[in-house]
């Protein structure tokens, strides 16, 4: 798996972008990462992009965890996830479901050009 974190400090909005495979390994690496980012820079609002990957291995199961976790990206900051591919959707939906009520509600759009507009980023 691959993914890239670029970050775009007059708008204080980082990019995470995956693609190849998603793991469940994978993932955990890059939310640490972003976890280690929020730290450093501070909070900022994120866009996670996985308009490029090819395959989606994410399990029900880590994505139950993830619902539980502390959001790598904090509370009351915006979260869009761009997940043009159901299997990303369904995934994002069940990681909602699970914050629902603590504050870590993700806004789902379909592209990246989207999520960009969503957050006036150019």
């Amino acid at each position: 798996m691959t993914y890239a974190l670029r970050f775009s400090n007059p708008r204080r909005v980082l990019l995470v972008v995956f693609s190849e495979t998603v793991t469940d390994a994978g993932f955990k690496a890059a939310y640490n990462d972003v976890e280690s980012f929020m730290r450093a820079q501070g909070p900022c609002s994120a866009i996670v992009d996985f308009s490029a990957v090819e395959r989606f291995e994410l399990s029900n199961e880590f994505a139950r965890e993830l619902g539980k976790m502390r959001p790598a990206i904090p509370v009351g900051v915006y979260r869009v996830v761009v997940s043009p591919q159901p299997e990303v959707y369904g995934t994002a939906r069940i990681v909602t479901a699970w914050r629902e009520g603590s504050g870590g509600e993700l806004i789902l759009t379909k592209s990246s050009a989207e999520a960009f507009e969503k957050l006036a980023v150019d």
